[in-house]
């Protein structure tokens, strides 16, 4: 078997770090979950011996990511594990709407494939998210929007069994083509998007424990990097003045099957914009979420599916 067979799956733990049966099944383009043991050499002399001869295991850590195409189902809760929060109301079609709040732990299975035949789960437990990325590049022929939550985990297990895959019925993935953006109410073209978040994880050993804890213990950020053509100074001129504003993404090809993202915050540092040749100039704008009345106001996602649940 090759890669072809690999499969992945996640579920947000009903109690912290204690493993869930998988349940949400992305498809996915790549993953690198790892787990890292790391020798701790026992320097003892020997008569007559010449080579180290003694060694125990120290800290254990998991951590890594996937990538996958970003679509609508299946993919709340994953949302909600990056963010924190989450409401959820109508009925067919479904409005989940996703704040900052307390981050929850999550189990997931990545299903390896070896040479035989054989498709190997190997379960991360207690697995918080510790940063994510989502970007949409408008490029060539355009692009799918991708996805990639970064994680860190308890523990390793590979002693489960493999979940029966079982994806969404429909699967809607999302391209370039059907994302849009607003700035202060207004159609801003890109060529591209990067909106990133930073939850600002500790992982921490104690003696006694080889599993690390992980935990909240700074302050968040959830950042936006936007690169277009250079159309007018309004944007930049935000910037040098210090004035805040609204951006608005939208990605979806129906009012069923639809993101919506809402920052709010000030630009950050942007390159100033130059002329590098007889191309249409460009111009790169960072930008970072902030509100003075709630965590809400700063940073927002609205998907509408058909899942009941996120």
């Amino acid at each position: 078997m090759t890669g072809l067979d690999a499969q992945l799956a996640y579920a947000k733990e009903s109690v912290a770090n204690t493993r869930e049966v998988p349940d949400h099944f992305l498809g996915f383009a790549s993953e690198n979950l790892q787990h890292t043991n790391p020798v701790i050499p026992i320097p003892t002399l020997a008569a007559g011996r010449k080579l180290p001869h003694r060694h125990r295991r120290g800290n254990k850590s998991n951590s890594g990511s996937f990538t996958f195409p970003l679509l609508p189902e299946s993919t709340g809760e994953l949302l909600e594990l990056c963010v924190g929060g989450v409401v959820t109301t109508g009925s067919g079609p479904y409005v989940h709407t996703i704040t900052p709040g307390d981050l929850s732990t999550a189990t997931i299975q990545a299903g390896r494939p070896d040479k035989s035949g054989t498709v190997h789960p190997f379960d991360y437990v207690g697995a918080m998210i510790s940063a994510w990325t989502m970007t949409i590049d408008a490029s060539g022929d355009g692009n799918p929007v991708n996805f990639t939550p970064e994680w860190a985990a308890r523990q390793e297990l590979t002693d489960q069994s493999l979940v029966a895959a079982a994806y969404p019925s429909t699967q809607t993935h999302w391209t370039s083509v059907e994302a849009s953006m607003t700035l202060a109410g207004s159609a801003f073209p890109i060529d591209s998007l990067n909106i990133a978040g930073n939850n600002g994880l500790e992982i921490k050993h104690y003696a006694g424990d080889a599993n690390p804890v992980i935990r909240e213990s700074g302050w968040r950020e959830i950042s936006a990097t936007i690169a277009t053509d250079l159309d007018g100074l309004t944007a930049y001129n935000r910037y040098k003045d210090d004035t805040s504003a609204t951006i608005v993404v939208t990605i979806g090809s129906s009012a069923s099957l639809d993101l919506e993202i809402t920052m709010n915050g000030y630009f950050v540092s942007p390159s100033t914009p130059n002329v590098e040749g007889p191309q249409v100039t460009k111009q790169n704008l960072p930008f970072m979420c902030e509100s003075v009345t709630t965590d809400a106001a700063a940073f927002t996602a609205v998907l509408t599916n058909s899942d009941a649940n996120p």
